[in-house]
């Protein structure tokens, strides 16, 4: 690992919102360790107040440091295994954005994490999939409120949307309510998913940007229910404890009427926890 430069450290400053909480240095070290102990698939549904909250302010922190304490003509061990851990958190964070379809912010992360470790071939191979994902992914209303949820501009993306009414720019509009917290909205969105026509999908970043109140709340999963008929094969659902489920008869010999049949037991099941929760 070559040192971590100053100027370095300037380029693999985060997102303004990971600014906004400073933490000692051992506690940051810690967060990013006990974040980069699971893979992706295992920390991804911990969510978005997981990445904004946590992640983004220990990356801050440490890149604090960087720029506070770096001489351009020493560097000491502590220095060399901050960036080693810099340069792997913010690969954890292109591989969430990627997962909540934001190419764009991906190749961004996986940017600073290659200015930190430019000797790792596998970020050079993990920047140019998600650039040539970029280059595919259309430019319209819901992949651009993508990319703006990761730069950390939910109010953005819900102007851009205020004008769509289809269900997939709805299902956004309640990606952006999560991730300003306001389950309510969230709730209304799903709920207002009635009065549109045709199959609906549910990503993973319907779930990311889910806030806890939202999965807490009988009227999230009564109005997930009244959706069920229309799920489409691929839809995904992921369980308070973390796993999840996607039903897709392409990769498993599961019929749509079976793989609806399990949602609507699964919402049932969620739905009577939560009630007992709010007893």
């Amino acid at each position: 690992m070559k040192p971590l430069s100053l100027s370095a450290a300037r380029r693999t400053l985060p997102l303004a919102s990971a600014r906004r909480k400073k933490l000692p240095l051992s506690a940051a070290r810690r967060t990013l360790r006990a974040a980069l102990a699971d893979d992706t698939a295992g920390v991804h549904p911990l969510g978005h107040a997981w990445l904004r909250r946590e992640v983004l302010p220990a990356i801050a922190a440490l890149t604090h440091a960087a720029l506070t304490h770096a001489m351009p003509t020493t560097t000491t061990a502590t220095d060399t295994t901050d960036a080693t851990l810099l340069a792997a958190a913010w690969t954890l964070v292109g591989e969430v954005y990627e997962l909540v379809d934001a190419p764009r912010a991906a190749v961004a992360a996986y940017t600073r994490a290659r200015r930190l470790a430019p000797h790792v071939a596998e970020l050079r191979a993990l920047r140019a999939d998600a650039q040539a994902a970029a280059k595919r992914a259309p430019r319209n209303v819901v992949s651009e409120s993508a990319e703006l949820l990761a730069a950390d501009r939910a109010k953005a993306a819900l102007a851009l949307l205020s004008s769509s009414r289809s269900a997939r720019a709805l299902l956004a509009r309640a990606r952006a309510h999560g991730a300003l917290g306001d389950a309510a909205q969230v709730i209304a969105t799903f709920a207002a998913l009635r009065k549109t026509r045709g199959p609906l999908r549910l990503e993973l970043a319907d779930w990311f940007y889910l806030p806890d109140a939202a999965f807490e709340s009988p009227a999230f999963w009564r109005a997930l229910a009244r959706l069920v008929p229309r799920l489409a094969c691929g839809s995904v659902f992921v369980h308070a404890n973390g796993a999840r489920d996607a039903f897709d008869p392409a990769r498993a010999p599961l019929s749509i009427r079976v793989a609806r049949a399990t949602w609507r037991r699964v919402i049932a099941t969620q739905l009577q926890r939560c009630e007992q929760l709010s007893r």
